[in-house]
Order: C-alpha cells, then sequence, then structure tokens
C-alpha cells in the first residue's frame, strides 16, 4: 500500500491499493480544502504505476472530513491519469 500525505496543518491524505487483479482502490481522509496543499502529482503516478493493467478505479471517501473544488481538481487529475494509462481519452 502506498500512503501520500501532505504538510500543511490542515492534513488531507490518500493511500492506494490493488485489492484485486485491475483495480485501482484510492482512500482519502482529512481536510481536502483550498486551505491545505494537495499531494504531489507525481503521487499519482505512483499510484497508477504500482502495478499495470488497471481496468477500474475505486474510491473510498469516509475519511473525508472536509472538502471544496480542490478535492475535485484532484479528483479530475486522477481520472485523466487513468484514462491517459489506459490510452482511452
Amino acid at each position: 500500500m502506498g500512503k501520500v500525505k501532505n504538510s500543511a496543518a490542515t492534513s488531507c491524505t490518500f493511500a492506494f491499493t490493488r485489492p484485486s487483479e485491475g483495480i485501482l482502490l484510492l482512500t482519502f481522509s482529512g481536510a481536502w480544502t483550498t486551505a491545505g496543499t494537495l499531494p504531489p502529482s507525481t503521487d499519482i503516478d505512483k499510484a497508477f504505476s504500482s502495478e499495470p493493467g488497471i481496468s477500474r478505479i475505486s474510491f473510498e471517501t469516509s475519511g473525508l472530513t472536509h472538502w471544496d473544488s480542490i478535492f475535485l481538481t484532484f479528483l479530475n487529475k486522477i481520472i485523466s491519469r487513468g484514462k491517459k494509462s489506459s490510452g482511452t481519452s
């Protein structure tokens, strides 16, 4: 499992696992708001390069305490990276 945590006072983290073949599970926790700092985009690449052959991305968000547009922006980056990885546009 990979885990990424930002260093801002307002903490947000995400972890990734591969619960079964072809599935990337991203687990989010903390406050994903403009008051904090997002993990680097390179951490998204780590999640996708952990194993090849991702056909589905699942999200676990029960640990989110707050979110705003910055969380949606991060999700969009993940979706774009997934499309790039799978060769779809």
